[in-house]
């Protein structure tokens, strides 16, 4: 299930870098910020699924 959870969060969070023009290390950033969490440890393959739930609640309140 986590996997499935990581895959949805990485497909939606590169739409931000790749469609919408964000810097993708301003992705990640603002993602650890988010997210409580160190830069360095703001990595979806890292991530329990409900960290990645929070990843596209994140998303939705860029897009």
């Amino acid at each position: 299930m986590e996997r499935s959870a990581r895959q949805k969060a990485h497909k939606i969070l590169d739409v931000l870098w790749k469609e919408c023009g964000f810097a993708r290390v301003d992705v990640y950033r603002q993602l650890a910020n988010y997210l409580e969490v160190k830069p360095n440890d703001c990595h979806i393959g890292k991530f329990t699924e409900q960290q990645c739930e929070s990843a596209i609640n994140f998303t939705k309140l860029i897009i």
